[in-house]
């Protein structure tokens, strides 16, 4: 059985100022497809102790286009992992990026 340890820290202002910087890398990367981007789960709220994972979700008008800018989201140092961290191409359902750093940043595009 594989264990993941969850760490809940206190709220940092910083966050907002993650969640900024990379959605203008995001917005720059999706151009076109972009319908808008999103700060979303518990990072997103101010005051609230949480996971150090800025959770950000792009909105885009075509799904499955979004497999064609991996290599650009690889470039500021994402992993891409498919659908739903499934490996291999994104479906009509939605596609799931990760950068890991501190914090961590995991992008869930729809």
């Amino acid at each position: 059985m594989l264990v993941h340890r969850l760490t809940v820290v206190p709220y940092d202002p910083l966050w907002r100022v993650a969640y900024a910087t990379e959605a203008e890398q995001i917005r720059h990367i999706l151009r076109e497809l972009l319908v808008e981007v999103h700060h979303i789960g518990s990072t997103a709220v101010d005051g609230l102790c949480a996971k150090p994972v800025i959770d950000i979700m792009p909105v885009v008008t075509n799904i499955t286009s979004v497999d064609q800018r991996n290599l650009e989201f690889e470039a500021i140092g994402y992993e891409c992992m498919g659908e739903f961290g499934i490996p291999g191409p994104s479906s009509r359902d939605g596609a799931c990026c990760l950068k890991q750093q501190a914090p961590s940043l995991l992008l869930a595009v729809y």
